[in-house]
């Protein structure tokens, strides 16, 4: 948010976000709607941007930053960044566009792009490339560069769903976050929009039911404790990762967010540790371009990034490990 104020975008992403008047909850509980074990409050957004007097007492935290938690999905937030992007009169967008590759030499990087509806092919040449290409990077790969860390690790499927049950079925009340911990439906519904949108994550604490077929009714019914009506929207499998790229820069190119590291979703930070690489990359690529940077203080982003990196995901896995025990 700090970087977001930056650019005059914290009113579009607080109006984007799940109800600014609810507190920030964390539930515990064995099923949703079985035995509640603890709940974590936090302040709401109003709260924070209200500067109330008992929040800022109780959150020692809300005296460094004027923000505080705020929940948004990707969905409702790279919106917002896309119509900022469009406004800006230095970036071409390419959506429906491939990157299929490049080549670097010491004046610059050339890489080769399609079109997918017509399958016409371009050459770009940039003087630098920041690949923000995920986790199966193919820039990172195509650079040779190796994962340090623990690696893969927990297998687990995401349930997208869609409720107007939901809330009422278990009547935990709008929270952003709800652990189950029953043997059987380990795993956190996470509020999407805090209203009929959801996911479930369900973690497969004996991996070897990782492959077997999954029923999202009898996961999801099982995670609540009762049924309820819903869609289902997307079912996603995924593992859990704890990897930090051993090397961030290459020449010209530069690997920032999924292409850099791989988190444990515990705790949230992942696409935060994201958004700090570019900030940081893009305010020191411009100060080269402007001409009052040197090439020192590129290298000094993954001399920068890269530590926080490995933090962020080791402290993300390891809450990860602790909430099995």
């Amino acid at each position: 948010m700090e970087y977001f104020r930056r650019w005059g975008l914290e009113d579009k992403i607080y109006a984007a976000t799940i109800n600014t008047e609810d507190p920030y909850y964390i539930i515990f509980t064995t099923r949703l709607g079985a035995n509640e074990l603890l709940r974590f409050r936090s302040p709401s957004i109003r709260e924070i941007r209200d500067r109330d007097p008992e929040a800022l007492a109780r959150f020692r935290e809300l005296g460094w930053s004027p923000y505080g938690k705020t929940q948004i999905g990707q969905q409702a937030l790279e919106p917002i960044l896309v119509e900022h992007a469009r406004a800006l009169p230095n970036i071409d967008l390419r959506h429906g566009w491939r990157f299929d590759g490049f080549t670097q030499d010491e004046a610059g990087v050339t890489a080769t792009l399609t079109e997918i509806v017509s399958g016409r092919s371009e050459s770009v040449r940039t003087q630098y490339l920041a690949a923000c290409d995920g986790g199966a990077s193919d820039v990172r790969r195509s650079l040779g560069v190796r994962f340090n860390g623990r690696g893969k690790m927990r297998a687990n499927v995401s349930l997208l769903f869609r409720s107007a049950e939901f809330l009422k079925v278990h009547g935990r009340g709008v929270a952003n976050l709800y652990f189950t911990f029953a043997p059987d439906c380990f795993g956190v519904f996470t509020a999407i929009d805090g209203a009929e949108l959801w996911n479930y994550q369900y973690y497969f604490i004996d991996p070897a039911k990782a492959a077997a077929p999954l029923n999202a009714e009898e996961v999801l019914h099982r995670a609540v404790g009762k049924p309820f009506a819903f869609e289902l929207l997307q079912t996603t499998h995924w593992n859990h990762h704890q990897s930090v790229a051993r090397k961030w820069r290459d020449g010209r190119v530069f690997l920032l967010g999924d292409a850099a590291h791989l988190f444990v979703p515990t705790g949230g930070v992942g696409m935060n540790t994201g958004i700090g690489d570019a900030c940081d990359l893009g305010w020191k690529l411009d100060a080269v371009l402007s001409g009052w940077g040197g090439d020192i203080l590129l290298d000094s982003y993954e001399r920068e990034r890269k530590p926080i990196a490995v933090r962020n995901s080791i402290a993300s896995a390891s809450n990860s490990i602790a909430s099995i025990w």
